[in-house]
């Protein structure tokens, strides 16, 4: 089963380790873009996350979904 999860930028890896946790086998689909910018004769590597602050998280052995279960996860 497709959970769709609305995180915070900076706490994604948070998140993972929470949901990690509670539900031992869990795939993660969260697509990112890396871009070169230049600022001032230097090129920096920046990446984008094309989702915006959503995650899909896939757990297969998920069957009866309990929303109370996963409503206080940090992140």
């Amino acid at each position: 089963m497709w959970i769709i999860a609305k995180i915070k930028k900076n706490q994604e890896e948070i998140f993972k380790y929470n949901l990690n946790k509670k539900i031992s086998d869990v795939e993660y689909y969260y697509p990112k873009k890396n871009i070169l910018k230049k600022f001032s004769n230097r090129i920096r590597k920046t990446s984008i996350n094309l989702l915006g602050d959503y995650i899909f998280c896939f757990i297969p052995e998920l069957k009866n979904f309990d929303t109370g279960k996963f409503q206080f996860i940090k992140g």
